[in-house]
Protein backbone atom coordinates (compact mmCIF):
# COMPACT_ATOMS: atom_id res chain seq x y z
CA UNK A 1 0.00 0.00 0.00
CA UNK A 2 2.79 2.33 0.96
CA UNK A 3 4.57 1.49 -2.27
CA UNK A 4 1.43 2.19 -4.25
CA UNK A 5 0.95 5.61 -2.61
CA UNK A 6 4.58 6.44 -3.16
CA UNK A 7 4.30 5.54 -6.85
CA UNK A 8 1.15 7.64 -7.21
CA UNK A 9 2.80 10.64 -5.55
CA UNK A 10 5.85 10.31 -7.76
CA UNK A 11 3.71 10.25 -10.92
CA UNK A 12 1.70 13.27 -9.77
CA UNK A 13 4.91 15.16 -9.09
CA UNK A 14 6.27 14.41 -12.54
CA UNK A 15 3.00 15.55 -14.12
CA UNK A 16 3.13 18.81 -12.18
CA UNK A 17 6.72 19.36 -13.26
CA UNK A 18 5.77 18.83 -16.87
CA UNK A 19 2.94 21.36 -16.66
CA UNK A 20 5.23 23.94 -15.07
CA UNK A 21 7.80 23.39 -17.82
CA UNK A 22 5.37 24.06 -20.71
CA UNK A 23 5.26 27.89 -20.50
CA UNK A 24 9.03 28.25 -20.84
CA UNK A 25 9.31 26.84 -24.42
CA UNK A 26 6.33 28.96 -25.37
CA UNK A 27 8.14 32.11 -24.23
CA UNK A 28 11.26 31.05 -26.06
CA UNK A 29 9.24 30.41 -29.21
CA UNK A 30 7.66 33.84 -28.87
CA UNK A 31 11.07 35.48 -28.54
CA UNK A 32 12.27 33.61 -31.64
CA UNK A 33 9.24 34.83 -33.58
CA UNK A 34 9.79 38.41 -32.44
CA UNK A 35 13.45 38.23 -33.44
CA UNK A 36 12.64 36.58 -36.78
CA UNK A 37 9.89 38.99 -37.85
CA UNK A 38 12.08 42.09 -38.42
CA UNK A 39 14.60 39.98 -40.31
CA UNK A 40 11.90 38.62 -42.58
CA UNK A 41 10.52 42.09 -43.23
CA UNK A 42 13.97 43.49 -43.87
CA UNK A 43 14.86 40.80 -46.39
CA UNK A 44 11.51 40.76 -48.19
CA UNK A 45 10.06 44.22 -48.57
CA UNK A 46 7.23 44.09 -51.14
CA UNK A 47 8.15 45.58 -54.50
CA UNK A 48 4.57 46.40 -55.50
CA UNK A 49 1.32 44.56 -55.95
CA UNK A 50 2.40 42.85 -59.17
CA UNK A 51 5.65 41.51 -57.70
CA UNK A 52 3.84 40.37 -54.56
CA UNK A 53 1.23 38.52 -56.57
CA UNK A 54 3.91 36.82 -58.63
CA UNK A 55 6.03 35.67 -55.68
CA UNK A 56 4.73 32.91 -53.38
CA UNK A 57 7.62 33.52 -51.00
CA UNK A 58 6.85 37.21 -50.72
CA UNK A 59 3.17 36.45 -50.25
CA UNK A 60 3.92 33.97 -47.49
CA UNK A 61 6.22 36.39 -45.73
CA UNK A 62 3.80 39.30 -45.91
CA UNK A 63 1.31 37.45 -43.68
CA UNK A 64 3.28 34.73 -41.87
CA UNK A 65 1.42 32.28 -39.65
CA UNK A 66 2.75 32.39 -36.05
CA UNK A 67 3.17 28.61 -36.18
CA UNK A 68 5.40 28.79 -39.24
CA UNK A 69 7.56 31.89 -38.85
CA UNK A 70 10.73 29.88 -38.33
CA UNK A 71 9.88 27.64 -41.28
CA UNK A 72 9.26 30.62 -43.59
CA UNK A 73 12.54 32.22 -42.53
CA UNK A 74 14.46 28.99 -43.02
CA UNK A 75 12.87 28.32 -46.41
CA UNK A 76 13.44 31.87 -47.66
CA UNK A 77 17.09 31.76 -46.67
CA UNK A 78 17.56 28.32 -48.23
CA UNK A 79 15.83 29.22 -51.50
CA UNK A 80 17.63 32.59 -51.84
CA UNK A 81 14.85 34.29 -53.83
CA UNK A 82 17.03 36.21 -56.27
CA UNK A 83 14.03 37.46 -58.24
CA UNK A 84 12.82 39.51 -55.30
CA UNK A 85 16.22 40.98 -54.50
CA UNK A 86 16.80 41.74 -58.19
CA UNK A 87 13.47 43.57 -58.40
CA UNK A 88 14.34 45.52 -55.27
CA UNK A 89 17.73 46.54 -56.66
CA UNK A 90 16.73 47.17 -60.30
CA UNK A 91 15.71 50.82 -60.80
CA UNK A 92 12.61 51.51 -62.90
CA UNK A 93 13.31 52.46 -66.53
CA UNK A 94 11.77 55.34 -68.45
CA UNK A 95 11.80 55.98 -72.21
CA UNK A 96 10.86 59.45 -73.47
CA UNK A 97 10.04 59.92 -77.16
CA UNK A 98 9.55 63.39 -78.64
CA UNK A 99 7.45 63.39 -81.82
CA UNK A 100 6.85 65.83 -84.67
CA UNK A 101 10.41 67.04 -85.22
CA UNK A 102 11.41 68.58 -88.55
CA UNK A 103 9.03 71.53 -88.81
CA UNK A 104 10.22 73.81 -86.01
CA UNK A 105 14.01 73.87 -85.94
CA UNK A 106 14.02 75.84 -82.69
CA UNK A 107 12.48 72.88 -80.90
CA UNK A 108 15.25 70.64 -82.19
CA UNK A 109 17.90 73.11 -81.01
CA UNK A 110 16.39 73.19 -77.53
CA UNK A 111 16.19 69.39 -77.38
CA UNK A 112 19.85 69.19 -78.38
CA UNK A 113 20.68 71.00 -75.13
CA UNK A 114 19.11 68.20 -73.09
CA UNK A 115 22.00 65.79 -72.64
CA UNK A 116 19.91 62.85 -71.51
CA UNK A 117 18.95 59.69 -73.45
CA UNK A 118 15.99 60.73 -75.60
CA UNK A 119 14.42 59.13 -78.67
CA UNK A 120 13.41 61.74 -81.25
CA UNK A 121 10.82 61.02 -83.94
CA UNK A 122 11.24 63.05 -87.12
CA UNK A 123 8.45 63.53 -89.65
CA UNK A 124 9.64 62.47 -93.12
CA UNK A 125 9.96 65.13 -95.80
CA UNK A 126 9.54 67.92 -93.25
CA UNK A 127 11.49 71.11 -94.07
CA UNK A 128 14.18 70.65 -91.40
CA UNK A 129 14.29 66.86 -91.16
CA UNK A 130 17.97 66.55 -92.09
CA UNK A 131 19.17 69.34 -89.81
CA UNK A 132 16.99 68.09 -86.94
CA UNK A 133 18.61 64.67 -87.36
CA UNK A 134 22.10 66.17 -87.28
CA UNK A 135 21.35 68.11 -84.09
CA UNK A 136 19.91 65.03 -82.45
CA UNK A 137 22.91 62.89 -83.31
CA UNK A 138 25.34 65.53 -82.06
CA UNK A 139 23.47 65.54 -78.73
CA UNK A 140 23.60 61.72 -78.49
CA UNK A 141 19.89 61.16 -79.03
CA UNK A 142 18.31 58.20 -80.81
CA UNK A 143 16.34 58.76 -84.02
CA UNK A 144 13.20 57.11 -85.35
CA UNK A 145 10.92 57.99 -88.26
CA UNK A 146 7.51 59.43 -87.36
CA UNK A 147 5.62 58.13 -90.39
CA UNK A 148 2.27 59.81 -91.17
CA UNK A 149 -0.49 57.23 -91.18
CA UNK A 150 -4.13 57.71 -92.03
CA UNK A 151 -6.23 58.99 -89.09
CA UNK A 152 -9.96 58.65 -88.48
CA UNK A 153 -10.85 62.24 -87.80
CA UNK A 154 -9.51 64.24 -90.74
CA UNK A 155 -9.24 64.06 -94.52
CA UNK A 156 -6.06 66.14 -94.57
CA UNK A 157 -2.81 64.62 -93.35
CA UNK A 158 0.82 64.53 -94.41
CA UNK A 159 1.73 62.15 -97.20
CA UNK A 160 2.47 58.73 -95.83
CA UNK A 161 0.62 55.44 -95.57
CA UNK A 162 -3.14 54.98 -95.93
CA UNK A 163 -5.81 52.29 -96.17
CA UNK A 164 -6.56 52.96 -99.86
CA UNK A 165 -3.13 51.64 -100.92
CA UNK A 166 -2.70 48.16 -102.31
CA UNK A 167 0.35 46.19 -101.26
CA UNK A 168 2.49 47.34 -104.17
CA UNK A 169 1.87 51.04 -103.59
CA UNK A 170 2.08 50.59 -99.81
CA UNK A 171 5.49 48.88 -99.99
CA UNK A 172 6.76 51.46 -102.50
CA UNK A 173 5.71 54.40 -100.32
CA UNK A 174 7.31 52.89 -97.21
CA UNK A 175 10.51 52.07 -99.09
CA UNK A 176 10.78 55.64 -100.35
CA UNK A 177 10.27 57.11 -96.87
CA UNK A 178 12.91 54.90 -95.29
CA UNK A 179 15.45 55.42 -98.08
CA UNK A 180 15.10 59.18 -97.78
CA UNK A 181 15.86 58.99 -94.06
CA UNK A 182 18.54 56.30 -93.63
CA UNK A 183 19.58 57.51 -90.15
CA UNK A 184 16.60 56.02 -88.31
CA UNK A 185 16.69 52.88 -86.17
CA UNK A 186 12.93 52.47 -85.79
CA UNK A 187 9.49 53.82 -86.63
CA UNK A 188 6.42 55.12 -84.83
CA UNK A 189 3.08 56.32 -86.13
CA UNK A 190 2.10 59.95 -86.72
CA UNK A 191 -1.68 59.84 -86.41
CA UNK A 192 -2.73 56.46 -87.72
CA UNK A 193 -5.91 55.81 -85.76
CA UNK A 194 -7.45 54.38 -88.95
CA UNK A 195 -4.44 52.64 -90.47
CA UNK A 196 -3.22 50.96 -87.27
CA UNK A 197 -6.63 49.27 -86.92
CA UNK A 198 -6.21 47.70 -90.38
CA UNK A 199 -4.62 44.31 -89.68
CA UNK A 200 -3.72 43.55 -93.28
CA UNK A 201 -1.76 46.75 -93.76
CA UNK A 202 -0.18 46.43 -90.34
CA UNK A 203 1.08 43.01 -91.44
CA UNK A 204 2.61 44.61 -94.54
CA UNK A 205 4.25 47.31 -92.44
CA UNK A 206 5.69 45.04 -89.77
CA UNK A 207 7.09 42.54 -92.24
CA UNK A 208 8.86 45.32 -94.14
CA UNK A 209 10.30 46.77 -90.92
CA UNK A 210 11.43 43.33 -89.80
CA UNK A 211 13.20 42.81 -93.14
CA UNK A 212 15.05 46.10 -92.57
CA UNK A 213 15.85 45.24 -88.90
CA UNK A 214 14.00 48.25 -87.54
CA UNK A 215 11.58 48.37 -84.60
CA UNK A 216 8.12 49.84 -84.08
CA UNK A 217 6.63 51.89 -81.25
CA UNK A 218 2.84 52.16 -81.34
CA UNK A 219 1.66 55.62 -80.29
CA UNK A 220 -1.69 54.00 -79.45
CA UNK A 221 -3.93 56.58 -81.08
CA UNK A 222 -6.59 53.90 -81.33
CA UNK A 223 -7.41 51.28 -78.71
CA UNK A 224 -8.28 48.91 -81.56
CA UNK A 225 -4.74 49.07 -82.96
CA UNK A 226 -3.51 45.86 -84.59
CA UNK A 227 0.13 46.92 -84.51
CA UNK A 228 1.16 44.64 -81.65
CA UNK A 229 -0.51 41.57 -83.17
CA UNK A 230 1.08 42.22 -86.55
CA UNK A 231 4.51 42.86 -85.01
CA UNK A 232 4.33 39.62 -83.05
CA UNK A 233 3.42 37.71 -86.19
CA UNK A 234 6.38 39.25 -88.04
CA UNK A 235 8.81 38.71 -85.17
CA UNK A 236 9.42 42.45 -85.00
CA UNK A 237 10.70 44.19 -81.83
CA UNK A 238 7.91 46.49 -80.73
CA UNK A 239 6.32 48.26 -77.80
CA UNK A 240 3.61 50.82 -77.01
CA UNK A 241 3.15 54.24 -75.52
CA UNK A 242 2.09 54.36 -71.86
CA UNK A 243 1.63 58.11 -71.36
CA UNK A 244 1.14 61.15 -73.58
CA UNK A 245 3.06 63.88 -71.76
CA UNK A 246 1.25 66.78 -73.42
CA UNK A 247 -2.09 65.42 -74.61
CA UNK A 248 -3.36 68.54 -72.85
CA UNK A 249 -0.92 71.42 -73.20
CA UNK A 250 -0.82 73.06 -69.78
CA UNK A 251 1.81 73.08 -67.05
CA UNK A 252 -0.55 71.34 -64.63
CA UNK A 253 -1.57 68.58 -67.07
CA UNK A 254 2.04 67.94 -68.09
CA UNK A 255 3.03 67.72 -64.44
CA UNK A 256 0.29 65.16 -63.82
CA UNK A 257 1.46 63.17 -66.84
CA UNK A 258 4.91 62.82 -65.27
CA UNK A 259 3.25 61.65 -62.05
CA UNK A 260 1.48 58.90 -64.02
CA UNK A 261 4.72 58.06 -65.80
CA UNK A 262 6.51 57.51 -62.49
CA UNK A 263 3.68 55.36 -61.18
CA UNK A 264 3.62 53.09 -64.22
CA UNK A 265 7.40 52.73 -64.26
CA UNK A 266 7.42 51.72 -60.59
CA UNK A 267 4.57 49.26 -61.09
CA UNK A 268 5.87 47.57 -64.24
CA UNK A 269 9.62 48.18 -64.19
CA UNK A 270 9.56 50.56 -67.15
CA UNK A 271 7.31 53.03 -68.95
CA UNK A 272 7.26 54.78 -72.32
CA UNK A 273 6.14 58.40 -72.67
CA UNK A 274 5.54 60.43 -75.83
CA UNK A 275 5.62 64.20 -76.00
CA UNK A 276 6.02 66.99 -78.54
CA UNK A 277 8.39 69.98 -78.87
CA UNK A 278 6.02 72.48 -77.25
CA UNK A 279 7.63 75.14 -75.06
CA UNK A 280 5.77 73.88 -71.98
CA UNK A 281 6.90 70.32 -72.66
CA UNK A 282 10.51 71.38 -73.14
CA UNK A 283 10.41 73.44 -69.94
CA UNK A 284 9.05 70.44 -68.08
CA UNK A 285 11.77 68.17 -69.48
CA UNK A 286 14.48 70.53 -68.23
CA UNK A 287 13.19 70.00 -64.71
CA UNK A 288 11.90 66.44 -64.91
CA UNK A 289 14.89 64.71 -66.52
CA UNK A 290 17.37 65.51 -63.72
CA UNK A 291 14.63 64.96 -61.15
CA UNK A 292 13.89 61.48 -62.50
CA UNK A 293 17.55 60.49 -62.29
CA UNK A 294 17.83 61.90 -58.80
CA UNK A 295 14.80 59.83 -57.75
CA UNK A 296 16.46 56.65 -58.98
CA UNK A 297 14.83 56.20 -62.39
CA UNK A 298 16.97 55.23 -65.37
CA UNK A 299 16.45 57.01 -68.68
CA UNK A 300 16.80 54.83 -71.78
CA UNK A 301 16.49 54.93 -75.53
CA UNK A 302 13.51 53.15 -77.08
CA UNK A 303 15.81 50.49 -78.54
CA UNK A 304 17.03 49.66 -75.03
CA UNK A 305 13.47 49.09 -73.87
CA UNK A 306 13.19 46.52 -76.66
CA UNK A 307 16.47 44.86 -75.68
CA UNK A 308 18.00 45.37 -79.11
CA UNK A 309 21.39 46.68 -80.16
CA UNK A 310 21.29 49.41 -82.79
CA UNK A 311 23.64 51.68 -84.69
CA UNK A 312 22.53 54.78 -86.51
CA UNK A 313 23.55 55.07 -90.14
CA UNK A 314 27.23 55.61 -91.05
CA UNK A 315 26.35 59.10 -92.32
CA UNK A 316 25.25 60.13 -88.81
CA UNK A 317 26.86 57.52 -86.60
CA UNK A 318 25.78 57.73 -82.99
CA UNK A 319 27.33 54.41 -82.02
CA UNK A 320 25.86 51.36 -80.41
CA UNK A 321 23.59 51.94 -77.45
CA UNK A 322 24.01 49.66 -74.46
CA UNK A 323 21.08 47.32 -74.04
CA UNK A 324 19.09 46.23 -71.04
CA UNK A 325 16.68 43.34 -70.78
CA UNK A 326 13.43 45.02 -69.81
CA UNK A 327 10.28 42.93 -69.61
CA UNK A 328 7.11 44.87 -68.94
CA UNK A 329 3.44 44.21 -69.48
CA UNK A 330 2.16 47.44 -70.93
CA UNK A 331 -1.17 48.91 -70.00
CA UNK A 332 -2.34 51.64 -72.35
CA UNK A 333 -5.64 53.44 -71.89
CA UNK A 334 -7.50 54.36 -75.03
CA UNK A 335 -6.72 57.84 -76.24
CA UNK A 336 -8.50 60.27 -78.50
CA UNK A 337 -8.05 59.04 -82.10
CA UNK A 338 -5.89 61.15 -84.34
Amino acid sequence: MRATLLTFALLAGLSACNKQAEPEPSKQELRQEQEAAPLIQQNHQPVGARAMAASPIATAVSKPSPNHRKQVLTNSEAQAPETISEQESAPPKIVIIIDDLGYDLEGSKKLAQLLYPLTLAIIPNSPHAQRAAELAIEAGHELILHIPMEPLNTDKWEDGLNTSMDKTSFDAALKQLLEQHPWVVGVNNHGGSKLTADRERMDWLMQSLADKELFFIDSRTNAASQAANAALAAGLPHSERDVFIDHEISAEAIGQAFVRLRKIARQHGQAIAIGHPHDLTLNALRNELPALEKEGFELHYASEALNINRKQSPELALGTAKTQSLAKPLANPASKPR
